[in-house]
């Protein structure tokens, strides 16, 4: 064999060498991802990968790892002074029975998540669902014992659309239907009413006791109404409304709440539904996430 003949050899041996070498993993793990499918009976998303778990795990948990700037500011904005930012989209894990499924894409984990949990599946919370779970049990508490602005204010500030469902728990104690607007493109309220042939729109600000609410945000709502045309309109804030604000809301006949009002309200209907079992909420499956919610992140 020439000297040529022993090159090219070499080179076909390389390239077969290379070629198995990418083959043989694809397959092993089309294999094992179309092996976790009909084992569960879940339909996994293209992007998602499934790899063996070598660790012996406990518990089957799973990580939401959100997309986020490579050079970001404190509040997760991106740094506009490096002009060479970009988003990085890291990978999300579910650890189950010996499996590790992974994706960039979020959303589909947690969708599979919930999909395996349907089939009573145990995976534990992940650190966004416990963070729900914790809102959720404070707000449970907010409307059943006495409470301040200064309670609200601490439970909903990083939240300040959970103040809203807050606001909305209220008014179903009070009779109402309510249905509360998705935070983009709210239509100018939060949240909408329903009892009997009675309609109301009620918009919620939660505001520092020093900031108050002038005449403009009425307006506002207002003008939001002259396309719903409900019967009521009703505006609550955790702080005080200017003297401006108070003559144009009796002028329009809207029904402002205060936050001494509002401490008022939630107080009489704790009172009211003190002896109403307390929910479940560990149980109740509330802490999940929405897909309103997954959109936020």
């Amino acid at each position: 064999m020439s000297s040529e003949e022993r090159r090219i050899l070499f080179l076909v041996i390389v390239i077969f060498c290379c070629i198995v070498a990418f083959i043989i993993p694809k397959i092993y793990s089309y294999k094992l991802k179309k092996k976790f499918s009909e084992f569960y009976d879940v339909p996994l998303s293209k992007e998602m990968r499934v790899k063996r778990d070598k660790e012996d795990r406990r518990y089957n948990v799973f990580s939401l790892n959100l997309p986020h700037w490579l050079y970001q500011n404190k509040d997760g904005s991106p740094d506009r002074r490096r002009n060479y930012n970009k988003m990085v989209y890291p990978n999300s894990y579910l650890y189950l029975d010996g499996y590790i499924v992974l994706t960039n894409d979020f959303k589909n984990l947690y969708r599979l998540v919930k999909a395996l949990r349907l089939r009573d599946v145990r995976i534990e919370m992940c650190s966004q669902e416990q963070a729900k779970l914790n809102r959720l049990k404070t707000t449970e508490v907010l409307s059943r014992v006495s409470t301040s602005i200064n309670d609200l204010l601490f439970t909903f500030s990083d939240q300040p659309q959970d103040f809203e469902k807050f606001c909305a728990s209220l008014y179903e104690k009070l009779g109402y239907k309510v249905t509360v607007t998705p935070p983009v493109n709210d239509g100018g309220y939060d949240i909408y009413l329903e009892r009997g042939n009675t309609t109301g729109i009620v918009e919620c600000k939660l505001y520092n006791s020093s900031n108050s609410i002038g005449r403009p945000l009425i307006q506002k709502l207002v003008g939001a109404n002259g396309v719903v045309k409900a019967d009521k309109m009703i505006f609550i804030t955790t702080s005080y409304f200017t003297k401006g604000a108070e003559r144009y809301a009796r002028d329009m006949g809207v029904e402002i709440v205060d936050g001494k009002d509002l401490i008022s309200m939630i107080n009489t209907l704790n009172n009211n539904n003190a002896d109403e079992d307390t929910k479940d909420i560990d149980n109740s499956f509330e802490w999940q996430l929405s897909e309103e919610e997954l959109s936020r992140f």
